[in-house]
């Protein structure tokens, strides 16, 4: 992986060397979708998808991005032959001419990079010539010491090169995801969620069979009325 991460930075020092051009794009979109919910109990796969679309061009070659996750992530490893690889894959777009790498970076840095050795283009479309625009999948695991709740990830970083080796960034980098994480063995799953305005603040008690004030319960399981509730 250093030594990918290590000629990909070569190839774009020669590339700035030669004066070629990144510019914006309003027309360059990538967008993300993620399991719903995430699964944290250290062995469910959870998926994020990466989709690409560009009304003006479809020369693309390569592209790097990254993720910064909550910390408590690692990717998935998957048989390849006699080697445990990582769990991420080309769409039908790239699956043939390029290779795909990523790497979790102190566990929350999540740098992804597609390229081909031939500098071929990416497909726009699978086989069959139905145009699509997902374009890679990568899967992770969820430890359980992450808490049932909601968290934000954040894509950015995202670069796509034609093969003449001017390159594009879209406007909308970085972008923020709020992902929905659920943790089978933390208490509040399952559990009906409120909001603290909802309860009585004279009638609430922590597990422990504690007073406790909702306005300063976020993200906690409290009892009232003899029920459960998870306090949002």
């Amino acid at each position: 992986m250093k030594r990918i991460l290590f000629l990909l930075a070569a190839v774009m020092a020669v590339f700035r060397a030669f004066g070629y051009e990144t510019l914006v794009s309003d027309k360059l979109r990538v967008w993300a979708v993620f399991s719903d919910p995430i699964v944290a109990d250290g062995k469910t796969v959870n998926y994020i998808t990466v989709y690409q679309h560009d009304d003006d061009d479809l020369d693309y070659t390569a592209f790097n991005m990254e993720f910064i996750l909550p910390e408590g992530f690692r990717v998935n490893k998957v048989k390849d032959g006699r080697r445990e690889v990582n769990d991420i894959k080309f769409s039908a777009r790239g699956d043939v001419t390029h290779t795909i790498s990523c790497n979790l970076k102190d566990g929350v840095d999540l740098r992804i990079i597609g390229d081909s050795s031939e500098n071929a283009n990416l497909y726009k479309d699978d086989e069959d010539g139905n145009l699509i625009d997902e374009l890679f999948t990568v899967g992770l695991i969820a430890e359980p010491t992450l808490k049932t709740g909601t968290y934000q990830v954040e894509m950015k970083g995202i670069k796509f090169v034609h093969k003449t080796g001017d390159a594009k960034i879209p406007t909308c980098d970085p972008t923020t995801y709020n992902v929905y994480i659920e943790n089978p063995s933390d208490p509040a799953t399952g559990l009906e969620e409120i909001t603290a305005d909802e309860l009585d603040p004279d009638d609430c008690y922590d597990l422990m069979g504690r007073r406790i004030d909702p306005r300063k319960a976020h993200a906690t399981v409290i009892v009232t009325k003899g029920r459960k509730y998870y306090v949002k």
